[in-house]
């Protein structure tokens, strides 16, 4: 099991950092599930970044040998995380959509922080007997 966690400030730079940060925790991962992972991890940042009031972001990630979760907390904001149906020509608005698709679970959590988490099962370990 390894658990991280991360403090990044909100600014343009945040889903940038936690890209790097998670692409590195996952680096053993098949690459098809790690970019599933980096991708979702960059998005939940981005909305953080643009839709949160304070100065903030919470990053944090449990890998597990059958599953990865990750959590992404902000200080709120006017909005609450919600998914939208995509408009064909719009360039944003899709970060909760791929959340959907791409993991297991996901969901959100408003208390004193607000929270946007998703998890992805890990291909199960071969057992091999001699």
């Amino acid at each position: 099991m390894t658990a991280r966690f991360l403090k990044l400030d909100r600014d343009e730079q945040a889903p940038a950092r936690a890209r790097d940060w998670i692409a590195q925790l996952v680096s053993h991962l098949p690459t098809d599930v790690s970019s599933d992972i980096v991708l979702l991890t960059h998005e939940l940042v981005t909305n953080a970044a643009r839709y949160s009031d304070g100065g903030r972001i919470w990053l944090a990630a449990l890998v597990l040998p059958d599953l990865v979760r990750v959590e992404v907390s902000d200080e709120g904001g006017a909005t609450e995380p919600v998914m939208i149906p995509p408009q064909p020509y719009a360039t944003s608005g899709r970060g909760l959509v791929w959340v959907d698709h791409l993991a297991d679970g996901w969901g959100t959590a408003k208390e004193r922080a607000t929270s946007v988490w998703f998890q992805i099962e890990l291909p199960s370990r071969k057992l091999t007997t001699a």
